[in-house]
């Protein structure tokens, strides 16, 4: 009897050490970013822009500054892939395991190879709000894709808010330590978006830069995850710029519930499930803050002329980013925010519909 138990106790240890092996496995080797399915090939540039016209709502001594990953259609493949993030950057971060080590991850987008030249016009731009401590690379998925497909894609850092952000040359900021209300980040970060769209426009007036009429900037896609999509629907209701909108799973503060959004706009959302291990009670705030959410985004396309709700089944939070493909069997399962769907179908589908939805309102290969 004392054989048999020691087995077992031997067994479960062994079995025990075998998992801790593997999950620490896939955390050093995370998984792989799909190809994006475009007929281009990717180039990617870093830029590190001031707005000298507009202080920086969080440290009003200074003027805005932003640090910029913009993808593109690249008029060839190049010999140095873009890292996926900076060194310096990712020795700030604070990422606890089992997160995936992301200086391993590998990007399908070549650092600053001529921009491909459109067969007429200009190429439409997308500009992506990423979410609250979200890195601008933590859409690569998205962006690689609609790049391939023709849009110039650009996605601001968030300075001083939700994430600690490292410009090239070294120099950090950190999150202030109180921020505003709701309704006034929505504006910030919709005033972020205001600042790229200027920079876009320079880049795209100097005889200097690659993008050198290029950019049609007159009518722009404005896409954002998490609160970057409450931005995201807080620029289109001000701006005539605003050709199609997108907020892929945020709630909604700011004006939008009140005033509607004249432009295209979609509301890209999980369905409400939750992790099978979470409490009763935390399964029941979830479903109610869930329901609200679903509310709010209905009430809001009533005043919307163009304007959808889109659940995605087997959807949570997280699976409208690059995590639903870094984080590897058995992490996925286990992922809070990463929902039922399959890790494939999922970024197929995501990709897929953010893409059709621009494609229906801007033209998908030039405009002018």
């Amino acid at each position: 009897m004392k054989r048999i138990v020691l087995y077992g106790v031997a067994a479960l240890l062994s079995a025990i050490a075998l998992c801790t092996v593997w999950i620490r496995l896939f955390v050093f080797f995370p998984g792989a970013l799909p190809l994006p399915g475009g007929p281009h090939a990717v180039g990617r540039m870093e830029f590190d822009w001031h707005d000298e016209t507009r202080p920086d709502p969080f440290v009003p001594s200074q003027r805005r500054e932003l640090d910029v990953l913009v993808w593109y259609p690249a008029k060839r493949a190049g010999s140095m892939p873009a890292v996926y993030v900076r060194e310096n950057w990712l020795r700030q971060l604070d990422r606890p395991f089992p997160f995936p080590k992301l200086n391993r991850v590998k990007t399908h987008s070549w650092d600053s190879v001529p921009v491909a030249t459109p067969d007429r016009g200009r190429w439409p731009v997308v500009i992506l709000s990423s979410g609250f401590g979200a890195l601008p690379s933590e859409y690569t998925c998205i962006t690689e894709e609609l790049a391939s497909r023709g849009y110039v894609v650009a996605v601001p850092a968030n300075t001083y808010s939700g994430l600690t952000v490292v410009f090239p040359d070294g120099h950090i900021a950190k999150e202030v330590e109180t921020l505003p209300s709701n309704d006034h980040l929505a504006q910030i970060w919709a005033d972020d978006i205001k600042t790229v769209v200027k920079q876009l426009a320079e880049l795209d007036e100097s005889p200097a830069s690659l993008f050198y009429e290029r950019l049609a900037l007159t009518r722009l896609g404005v896409i954002g995850h998490s609160f970057g999509g409450v931005a995201a629907a807080q620029y289109c209701i001000a701006e005539p710029t605003c050709a199609a909108g997108i907020n892929m799973d945020g709630a909604l503060w700011g004006d939008a519930p009140k005033r509607g959004i004249q432009s295209p706009f979609l509301f890209l959302i999980r369905d409400g499930t939750t992790a099978f291990w979470s409490s009763k009670s935390e399964k029941r705030g979830w479903a109610r803050q869930y329901h609200e959410f679903l509310a709010t985004y209905q009430a809001t396309c009533a005043l919307s002329p163009r304007c959808t709700v889109d659940i995605q089944p087997g959807f949570r939070h997280m699976n409208f980013t690059d995590s639903a493909a870094l984080f590897r069997a058995p992490l996925v399962w286990v992922h809070p925010l990463l929902g039922s769907v399959g890790r494939s179908d999922g970024l197929g589908t995501a990709r897929r519909k953010v893409a059709e939805f621009l494609d229906a309102w801007m033209n998908h290969s030039a405009s002018r």
